[in-house]
């Protein structure tokens, strides 16, 4: 198994690197991937809702 490292000396993801994360976690296991999440400001913003919207095999709570 791979595993997702983010960039080096910094601190929390990004959305993008919440976007690779998700990829590469839907190409490993090669099914639905649902998420909950707390209510970190990230989590909730509009960049974080369009990219769970533009994946159909991705369900956020």
């Amino acid at each position: 198994m791979r595993w997702y490292r983010g960039r080096r000396g910094e601190k929390g993801f990004r959305e993008a690197d919440y976007a690779r994360l998700l990829g590469a976690a839907h190409r490993q296991l090669g099914g639905p991937i649902v998420l909950i999440w707390d209510n970190l400001i990230a989590h909730w913003d509009v960049l974080m809702r369009r990219l769970i919207d533009s994946r159909p095999w991705s369900a956020v709570f």
